[in-house]
């Protein structure tokens, strides 16, 4: 096997799943006691500013100069084509590997 025919196998495994990102964002309100930003998750987190939350559905948010930012992660991170042959199989909180059906 040469080493050009590696590289091919190499980049064809990392070409198997092709994913597409899954965001979304809102605005941030102002605490009226304090004045300071801050953000709320599904009225009922709230998420200082300049620190993020990972969701139980698995979606990272940040709250920040003035906006919340929330990008799934893992299997949430958007919409998944896998190759005939293969399932995914979910790792716990929020992670997956693609196995052999």
């Amino acid at each position: 096997m040469t080493i050009m025919s590696i590289v091919w196998a190499l980049l064809l495994l990392v070409q198997t799943v092709v994913v597409q990102g899954s965001c979304y964002v809102d605005y941030a309100y102002r605490d009226e006691k304090t004045g300071n930003p801050f953000c709320m998750l599904d009225n009922t987190t709230r998420i200082e500013e300049n620190t993020w939350y990972l969701t139980p559905d698995c979606f990272n948010c940040s709250c920040g100069r003035g906006w919340m930012s929330c990008c799934g992660v893992g299997f949430q991170a958007g919409v998944f084509r896998i190759p005939k042959g293969f399932r995914m199989q979910l790792v716990p909180p929020c992670d997956f590997i693609i196995v052999p059906e």
